[in-house]
């Protein structure tokens, strides 16, 4: 059988302990491997409470004579029985390890049978969300608590596993499926296969409420798994489409098929702190990182490098994350414009020490996508750019398994003769150092009398010592006439002569100078633009720009005579607005916003409306319509715009009993972090602390659970009250909740908070809420 060349060097690896082991966050390089693990028979039975006994039988080939003991990884796994050739044989445990003894010496080229009958009830490796969906992690070390198994990159094997699991979910695995069956009231299986071997750390399966779809790429099967109700019939549709022609084209791009029948595409609602979203022919996309069109692009091009070709470590995983970004940025897919990224999303942002910190686990986070994706556009990597586009098909090519950072270097020199002996490390690069910018503003006055237009600029941050060329246009009813212009420094002063029946002048920056400009204009340029321009985004700055003067007393009736005409939503909530900061909440005009909020308005209407009622504090109208947003609404971000109106007219009394009234109210959910924290910022923070507690359980989605610890952590510094829920808060399935508790110590006493974390480290796998835990030792 084909094996690396590498293997041939073997490093020893042990642990000492317990607690060293649960902080292991890598990979070891070059594992001593003894034994050659061809082939895996498993019965996996998983339950609803995440009780899993399995059977597996591994068919294995000594690589070296004279053994008389093998061990696998097997961490918090109770072997009940242990057959070697079918016949039971001694084992022990030792630091999380299954050690066989064997039967008297074995020898090179040997074969044999070994099965692990066992059980186990996994603290880390496998996840379960609000929803009852069940899935298996993928960062470094998770499949060891699950199966016991020589966990690392280069243990690769066929499988063939038949998963039991409970009546009426759905099953995903690595593989084609086959043979299902009912095994009894309260469970059922399915068999997935594997005709070509796959890296054991790339297994994982999924088990759920999904809707399927299917389609067909030529002798392979693609399928979509998404949480029950989560994607519409339409969208389920765009994403098979997209995952079709990804696949074609990564393909044809990359000179290599697809190496296995089936590609599962599951999506799921929540990430739960994964990082790697890929396995072989498996790839899992999540709702909450948003952008499902890019996360589906770059798991299925995964499968070429990050499966095929993979690194060792994730400590070592440039060469991976270099050529993933060669073949994600060059594939060219209709639907995908190929420049999306994973967005920043405020829940990302707000996590960016759990996702997105320096780590093993940040190696493979949304936010190195970005930095990987900006460096390698960037001009700094021109000659690695081309040196990859020229040895990335033939890397593939070579069937290496597993490569490092010198591996990579290594091939690439031995094909251009360049020397790329370090790993680059990406970052960010920020606009001042991809272009020069400026900001500067524009005063505009005009001198009827003189028949003149003087114009006025001011750098706002740095100047230019270069003259900005810029094309004045001057409107008037009959006819525009364009005015060539310049400025520079840090203050600059042009008059113009005008026809004095001028309506509007605007201002364009022309050249390849990169300005930000701001416009300040007399009163009827923009009303003559918000009235007359073709361009909405130019319509849509008028309207903003009249705030200004949101004390002439002929801007009311202008705007809604505006609003009337007017289509375009943008320019429409604009107005909005600017209406409200001409009205300044008096009596009776929250009329001129109820009458105009309609469920069937763009969004971006209704938003407009909705921040302009937070004005007429006290109104029962005003309160009562705000309220019935905050059920009605299917938009998150107008519910929380809701909120913080509903907040700015209701007193505090008040607000506490609507809370209280709509704490239940599953449509309400998403908001209450929001409401609550507002509900403390009016003296209330008592109350908001009680009512946050409700929603620590684990039956509430995450997004909820993480905002309610947030307002216990801002409110509640009692030492007593976190005594009480830290330690099942660090006991948390969830490990961003483990690591956003953690914060939580900082109210124990010195000794109380070291007895904690020294008891927690013991069974912490996580690499990252083990260091946050460990910041705590210390103070």
């Amino acid at each position: 059988m084909y094996r690396y060349l590498l293997t041939a060097v073997l490093v020893f690896f042990s642990t000492a302990d317990l607690s060293a082991q649960a902080q292991s966050a890598d990979y070891p390089s070059f594992p001593k491997m003894d034994v050659d693990y061809l082939h895996l028979d498993l019965q996996l039975k998983v339950s609803e409470d995440l009780l899993v006994e399995g059977n597996a039988l591994y068919k294995i080939e000594a690589l070296r004579g004279g053994l008389d003991s093998l061990s696998l990884d097997a961490s918090g796994i109770e072997v009940q029985q242990l057959e070697w050739n079918g016949e039971e044989r001694d084992y022990r445990m030792k630091d999380d390890r299954l050690v066989v003894l064997l039967p008297g010496a074995w020898g090179a080229n040997d074969e044999a049978e070994l099965r692990v009958i066992y059980r186990t009830s996994p603290e880390f490796g496998l996840h379960v969300d609000s929803s009852g969906t069940i899935w298996a992690s993928l960062l470094p070390g998770s499949v060891r608590h699950w199966l016991p198994a020589f966990d690392h990159p280069r243990n690769t094997l066929t499988t063939d596993v038949r998963i039991v699991y409970p009546s009426g979910k759905q099953v995903v695995m690595n593989g084609s499926s086959s043979d299902s069956e009912v095994e009894n009231v309260d469970f059922q299986s399915l068999r997935f296969t594997t005709e070509f071997p796959l890296a054991v750390t790339t297994l994982s399966f999924a088990i759920g409420d999904f809707e399927q779809s299917r389609t067909t790429v030529g002798r392979h099967q693609l399928y979509l798994h998404s949480h029950n109700g989560i994607l519409s019939e339409d969208q389920r549709g765009v994403l098979l489409e997209l995952a079709y022609n990804t696949f074609r084209s990564a393909e044809n791009h990359t000179g290599s098929g697809f190496p296995w029948r089936t590609l599962h595409i599951v999506v799921l609602e929540d990430d739960r702190g994964e990082t790697k979203n890929y396995g072989t022919g498996i790839l899992y996309l999540y709702h909450n990182r948003g952008n499902l069109e890019g996360q589906l692009k770059r798991g299925v091009a995964s499968q070429w490098f990050g499966i095929q070709l993979r690194e060792e470590q994730w400590s070592d995983a440039a060469a991976i994350r270099l050529l993933q970004t060669w073949l994600n940025r060059d594939l060219s897919v209709d639907g995908d414009s190929g420049d999306k990224q994973y967005p920043e999303s405020e829940d990302i942002k707000k996590r960016a020490g759990f996702s997105d910190s320096t780590g093993i686990y940040a190696v493979f986070s949304p936010y190195m996508e970005l930095k990987w994706k900006n460096y390698y556009q960037s001009e700094q990597a021109g000659d690695l750019r081309d040196a990859v586009s020229r040895t990335a098909p033939l890397i593939l090519s070579q069937k290496t398994g597993v490569i490092n950072w010198y591996d990579f270097a290594h091939l690439v020199y031995e094909q251009t003769g360049q020397p790329f002996l370090t790993a680059p490390e990406p970052r960010v690069i920020s606009e001042q150092e991809t272009e020069e910018s400026y900001h500067y503003t524009a005063t505009f006055t005009l001198d009827e009398a003189e028949r003149t237009l003087r114009m006025i600029f001011n750098a706002e941050n740095r100047s230019s010592d270069e003259l900005i060329p810029a094309i004045a246009t001057e409107m008037t009813r009959q006819d525009t006439v364009r005015h060539e212009l310049a400025f520079t420094g840090q203050t600059d002063e042009i008059v113009m002569n005008v026809n004095p029946a001028i309506e509007n002048l605007k201002l364009s920056i022309t050249g390849d100078a990169s300005v930000r400009l701001d416009i300040q204009k007399p009163f009827m340029f923009w009303i003559y633009q918000l009235r007359n321009d073709e361009d909405p985004a130019a319509r849509e700055k008028a309207a903003r720009n009249l705030r200004e003067f949101a004390d002439n007393p002929d801007l009311q009736l202008a705007l809604l005579d505006f609003l009337s005409d007017e289509t375009y939503p943008g320019v429409q909530a604009e107005i909005i607005r600017t209406l409200s900061a001409v009205v300044g909440g008096a009596f009776g005009t929250e009329q001129l916003f109820l009458d105009r909020y309609r469920s069937e308005s763009p969004t971006v209407v209704q938003q407009a409306i909705v921040e302009s009622l937070a004005g007429y504090e006290g109104n029962e109208q005003v309160i009562s319509r705000l309220q019935q947003i905050l059920v009605q609404s299917e938009d998150e971000k107008l519910k929380e715009q809701a909120a913080h109106s509903l907040g700015a007219v209701t007193e505090a009394n008040r607000f506490r009993n609507i809370i209280e009234s709509l704490q239940s109210r599953e449509e309400v959910r998403p908001v209450i972090p929001f409401l609550l924290n507002q509900l403390a910022g009016k003296g209330e923070a008592e109350a908001a602390v009680e009512i946050a507690e409700f929603f620590l359980s684990a039956d509430h989605a995450y997004k909820l659970r993480s905002g309610a610890l947030d307002v216990l952590l801002a409110y509640d510094r009692s030492a007593i009250h976190w005594e009480q829920r830290i330690p099942a808060l660090l006991d948390d399935s969830d490990p961003r909740i483990r690591f956003e508790a953690a914060a939580g110590l900082q109210y124990f006493p010195d000794d109380t908070r070291r007895n904690l974390i020294e008891n927690r480290l013991l069974n912490e796998y996580d690499v990252r809420v083990r260091q946050r835990l460990s910041q705590y030792l210390s103070e």
